[in-house]
């Protein structure tokens, strides 16, 4: 077993100095890391100066090889004779016919982790332990006893001498006392070979035995090493209240922080749990009885699993935690409960769940602030480095509690957790100190405000002076956009609604034409049933082409490509299209070229502005009357040509001439021979001549005509 543990610990210790040579090629930097690595690099010591190499085996510790000095301390580990429900004195083993032990117990240990097969061992009981040991030949030097306590009653027998014992171990509960109260016994061998006899009864607790290792020494090095570790267990017990003192003072006078009353509370169950363990300080206050100094052991450990989770969640809150810390409090206010009006072999199977539940809890939060260390945030090391070390001696102090090889033969916690509260401390007191400058920051902000508040009004008033004219500004552009928006909405609702009107007349009558051609009757009016088809198609088209380059017009859709073109051959489509319209109105259509009739525009679109401006002009000339173009050199801009297309008709009136080619509202007239029309074909024509980088005049005059000009870029104004 020890050859085991030393292959362990030279392994750990060999790993170690790996991780410190390589640390810089691992990016491992970290104080946390540096403090936790020579934590594992000094255990192998003090674990080897802890232990000794020496066991029992089949209940005889030989220790006659061993030289005693002034330094000696040995543990009496190992295998000890164990006799199930008896209880036998030392006079019983020095009849002819010696007892047979029921099983060799590993101590230390509970007596419920041994098999033996001739009997079934309980949690509560009574037997004896017996170990002889074979001393050096002839040693009579004094040598002293350390007498841990055991579940839960004893007597100490030393050869045939009674030395010493706890309580009042008997064979029933009626007769048994269980008590708790280490001791120490000087003793001088009267021989070469040592007989410890141990009668334990429990009746009392869950489970009963051996469960810390029983040490002898030379009496000076022993009663030492006890008395500094009694001293340096009350110096801690001391700091520990002083701590919890000073920080529920501190929660008094800022009670906004949660933080400080959990670790105060935290720091009380510590010290009531360790004032009644290992030393059993709380004897030297009180004469308290077992049962009520395992209770308060137990209320020590739930009240700082309760409180030392919440402050830990303050620290490194995450919602799952929050629904989990909530739980261990309901569950840990169950225990407290029980633990106060139950018996104690009830309420000690509690620690079925307080240990794994403090290991989680902090291991989690080892986790988390070695995470944040990681990421280079220095309050999270000094987190990390304090619950390493308190992980560190809470693992050893439960192996010692359920009498399993732990690392130090003595309780820790106490150590490690004055280390822990140091560092917490630190970081608290840290917190304060940066919460007591940004007061000081924010009271030196409040005093400028206050010294310089009147001119701040005025710059806020006159910032929120300027917005809001902003504002205004905004809305009477937002107001004047929606208006004009709902113009445009209303004109182009008046078109379609015009269109729509215009277009079902001539369709509705080019229905009526085809259903009379049907007929026979109508056969000797077919070519003039076709001229009228003709017309309205025709009227119908126009109507339909002048909408759809009016809409690609709002949406600018319309492609322009201009080029040299001849307005001639424009001029002569156009009366192509409109030669059996002035037929029947008896109207001349004439054109004249003054010299110049080539422009640089996109044809199809001028097309159908003079398409339309023809159009308008039969629709409002009467019977035998003209209708003209005229194309020259603009006589006042250089390199622009002119057109001009001039009729003989009715005029349109002065309060008509100023919208005619306006956005607000269409002017339509009736033509002479009851012809309609939408106001759109001039609109259109002012954008497409625009488009093309050119201008549009009328002049009119009642009864005398209408003269409308255009003027558009020539040739030589393009080379």
């Amino acid at each position: 077993m020890q050859e085991k543990d030393n292959n362990l610990f030279v392994f750990v210790h060999n790993f170690c100095v790996f991780l410190l040579i390589n640390r810089e090629s691992l990016n491992i930097m970290s104080c946390s890391f540096r403090l936790i690595t020579l934590l594992c690099l000094l255990t192998p010591t003090i674990i080897a100066n802890s232990n000794n190499r020496l066991v029992s085996e089949k209940g005889i510790l030989d220790l006659r090889e061993l030289e005693f000095d002034r330094n000696t301390v040995v543990s009496l580990n190992g295998e000890w004779e164990f006799y199930w429900n008896e209880f036998l004195y030392p006079v019983d083993f020095d009849s002819d016919k010696q007892p047979t032990p029921d099983y060799y117990g590993k101590i230390p240990s509970y007596w419920t982790s041994y098999d033996p097969d001739n009997c079934d061992i309980t949690g509560q009981g009574y037997a004896t332990y017996r170990l002889k040991i074979l001393l050096p030949y002839n040693f009579r030097e004094e040598i002293i006893f350390d007498i841990p306590v055991f579940d839960a009653a004893f007597d100490l027998y030393l050869d045939y001498f009674y030395a010493g014992g706890n309580g009042t171990p008997g064979i029933s509960k009626q007769d048994s006392e269980a008590g708790y109260s280490p001791f120490m016994v000087n003793y001088t061998p009267v021989n070469d070979t040592l007989q410890i006899t141990v009668l334990v009864s429990n009746y009392q607790h869950r489970r009963g035995g051996f469960w810390k290792s029983m040490r002898i020494g030379h009496p000076e090095k022993l009663t030492r090493f006890e008395n500094r570790y009694k001293l340096i267990s009350i110096i801690s017990l001391g700091v520990l209240l002083s701590f919890s003192l000073f920080f529920f003072f501190f929660f008094i006078f800022f009670r906004e922080d949660k933080t400080l009353l959990f670790f105060s509370m935290a720091l009380v169950g510590i010290f009531i749990r360790l004032m009644c363990t290992d030393t059993y300080t709380i004897s030297l206050l009180s004469d308290i009885s077992w049962e009520w100094m395992i209770r308060f052991e137990y209320l020590g450990s739930f009240f700082t699993l309760l409180f030392g989770m919440w402050y830990l969640y303050a620290l490194y809150p995450a919602k799952i935690l929050y629904q989990l810390t909530r739980l261990n409090t309901l569950i840990s206010a169950i225990f407290l409960l029980a633990i106060l009006f139950f018996k104690v072999e009830l309420f000690s199977y509690s620690m079925f769940y307080f240990e794994p539940a403090a290991m989680a809890f902090l291991l989690y939060y080892l986790y988390a602030s070695g995470r944040n260390s990681m990421r280079g945030k220095k309050t999270d090391m000094i987190y990390f480095s304090g619950l390493v070390i308190l992980l560190f001696a809470l693992v050893n102090d439960i192996l010692l509690a359920n009498s399993e090889t732990a690392i130090f033969y003595k309780y820790t916690t106490h150590f490690a957790i004055q280390i822990f509260v140091f560092l917490q401390s630190i970081m608290l007191i840290f917190k304060w100190i940066l919460t007591y400058k940004e007061n000081e920051r924010l009271t030196s902000e409040i005093k400028y405000i206050n010294i310089n508040l009147e001119r701040l009004v005025e710059e806020r008033t006159g910032e929120v002076k300027t917005r809001n004219k902003e504002i205004s500004s905004q809305n009477t552009k937002i107001a004047s956009q929606n208006k004009k928006l709902q113009e445009a909405l209303d004109f182009k609702n008046r078109i379609f609604s015009i269109i729509a009107h215009d277009l079902r007349s001539p369709v509705a009558n080019l229905i009526q034409i085809t259903e009379l051609l049907k007929e026979d009757s109508f056969k000797s009016e077919d070519k003039k049933f076709r001229i009228s088809a003709n017309e309205l198609a025709k009227s119908a088209g126009e109507l339909i082409d002048n909408l759809l380059y009016w809409g690609g017009s709002q949406g600018d859709q319309i492609r322009n490509n201009p080029d040299s073109c001849d307005i001639s051959g424009i001029v002569s489509e156009v009366f192509n299209i409109f030669n059996e319209m002035a037929r029947q109105k008896s109207i001349n259509l004439k054109y004249i070229s003054k010299r110049e009739k080539y422009a640089f525009c996109d044809r199809e679109l001028i097309m159908i502005v003079i398409r339309n401006l023809v159009s308008n002009a039969l629709k409002f000339t009467h019977k035998d009357g003209m209708v003209s173009i005229t194309t020259s050199p603009h006589p006042d801009k250089k390199n622009m040509i002119l057109i001009i297309v001039k009729d003989t008709g009715i005029g349109i009136p002065e309060d008509k001439i100023e919208n005619l080619f306006g956005s607000d509202k269409l002017e339509s007239m009736m033509g002479t021979a009851s012809e309609k029309g939408t106001g759109l074909g001039l609109r259109l024509c002012k954008e497409l001549v625009h488009l093309n980088k050119g201008t549009i005049k009328v002049k009119s005059s009642l009864e005398t005509g209408t003269i409308f000009s255009i003027s558009l870029p020539g040739i030589s104004t393009v080379s």
